[in-house]
């Protein structure tokens, strides 16, 4: 199971997902609660050659709140499972990490017959998504069950949330963040928000012909490949204007990866850690 500071989520023997708490971020992953209604989009398009039919598709929920009602849950409630397209219904989720006002779980993504060295698994988050912590797009407020936009075929070993940030751990080693980033908890060597997950380094080095464009004056925020974006933009203004002097475009800066392996990741409220395992 899993808690954050306003919602809870906690799962029986059985596998069974439970989850009480706040609920007006649709944070429960118990459906779209956000109104009683149904889903009035047209299912079957603008044309339908095949007569008269009901257009209108339920909604999945496991609650439903009427106008008065406080949107939380006093007592757990099962969860509704994500939606399975073309395929079967995905098993219980492996494990769950919350955060202020989202969920991310895990899910197997492969067959159950695979070995357990070559098993795959897929994220979903749903709640609050304003500061793309749920890790997909930009498109919703806030979602139901939505898939995270991690590689396809991998397998998330760790998952860290912060207040609305997170950290992914891959089987393979690569470290993934995404989500709200004023302190820089990302760690990106940016300041702003992070829709789609993105493989976390050390701070990139410049070749040797982009050094002279550091400047220890700069913020902090201005990066490797800040300069880089530069030196190539203006690169691109001396062949407009035939005024270059060397035919070869300038080099991208190098991608530093994290000392030795990774073992364990965690995350704060607004910040992150990282502990790297490095041989003596």
């Amino acid at each position: 199971g899993g808690g954050a500071a306003r919602h809870t989520f906690a799962q029986d023997a059985k596998g069974r997902s439970y989850s009480f708490g706040d609920d007006r971020r649709i944070q429960l992953a118990l459906g779209d609660t956000r109104t009683g209604g149904q889903d009035e989009r047209h299912a079957y398009g603008v044309l339908n050659q095949d007569g008269p039919k009901n257009v209108k598709g339920d909604i999945q929920r496991a609650v439903s709140y009427r106008y008065y009602d406080p949107h939380m849950q006093t007592k757990p409630v099962q969860q509704v499972a994500p939606l399975a397209i073309n395929r079967p219904e995905y098993p219980p989720a492996s494990f769950f990490s919350c955060g202020e006002d989202f969920t991310v779980a895990i899910f197997r993504d492969s067959p159950d017959w695979y070995a357990a060295s070559h098993t795959t698994n897929v994220a979903f988050a749903c709640g609050e998504n304003g500061s793309g912590q749920c890790g997909r797009s930009m498109h919703q407020q806030q979602q139901v069950w939505s898939q995270v936009r991690l590689p396809k075929h991998s397998r998330v070993d760790q998952l860290r949330c912060g207040q609305a940030h997170c950290l992914a751990l891959m089987k393979d080693g690569r470290l993934f963040a995404w989500g709200s980033n004023p302190q820089g908890q990302v760690g990106n060597g940016k300041r702003s928000l992070v829709s789609r997950p993105i493989v976390i380094t050390q701070r990139p080095e410049l070749p040797s012909a982009l050094a002279q464009l550091a400047d220890n004056d700069m913020p902090q925020t201005v990066t490797p490949q800040d300069l880089y974006k530069r030196a190539v933009y203006q690169h691109a203004q001396s062949r407009s204007s035939n005024q270059l002097t060397g035919p070869d475009a300038p080099e991208s800066p190098m991608a530093v990866e994290l000392p030795g392996t990774i073992v364990s990741i965690q995350t704060g409220f607004r910040n992150s850690a990282v502990i790297c395992e490095v041989p003596a």
